[in-house]
């Protein structure tokens, strides 16, 4: 009886899990950082949602020189499609040499109008986009 238990509890311990294993980080682009380098600019293709005129999806920068506390950096997006386009930053995560989190924000920004920049990424998860829902699943850091 108590093996049933513990089975029953640790499936139910996997099952809400807010980490997902698998993700699909799309390359989109290189561009210049704060560090007088460049970064690697990428789309989670799975975490891409479209319910109505609402977008969500992860996009993930990689320093490609890596600084010692700072390497990567995480972000949930909530795009409204109507134009013009406006974002808004739902989650923000940085990340260490060894893939440590180093810092978390889960405040929710205010709407801002989407920067061309943005203009050109909110297209690029749009060519991935499933209709539906956002799951709330964070994708894995590779």
């Amino acid at each position: 009886m108590n093996r049933k238990i513990v089975c029953l509890v640790l499936l139910l311990m996997l099952s809400f899990t807010t980490t997902t294993f698998a993700t699909n980080w799309v390359f989109f682009e290189k561009v210049p950082n704060m560090f007088q380098s460049t970064s690697s600019q990428y789309i989670d293709g799975d975490s891409v949602f479209k319910d109505g005129n609402k977008l969500t999806y992860w996009s993930l920068e990689v320093l490609d020189k890596p600084q010692s506390h700072y390497a990567k950096a995480m972000m949930k997006l909530e795009v409204n499609l109507a134009s013009p386009s406006k974002l808004r930053v739902l989650e923000n995560y940085s990340y260490n040499v060894k893939n440590l989190e180093v810092y978390k924000d889960t405040t929710v920004t205010a709407w801002e109008n989407a920067s061309p920049k943005y203009d050109k990424e909110i297209s690029f998860a749009l060519k991935h986009a499933k209709e539906g829902k956002d799951t709330g699943i964070k994708p894995t850091v590779p």
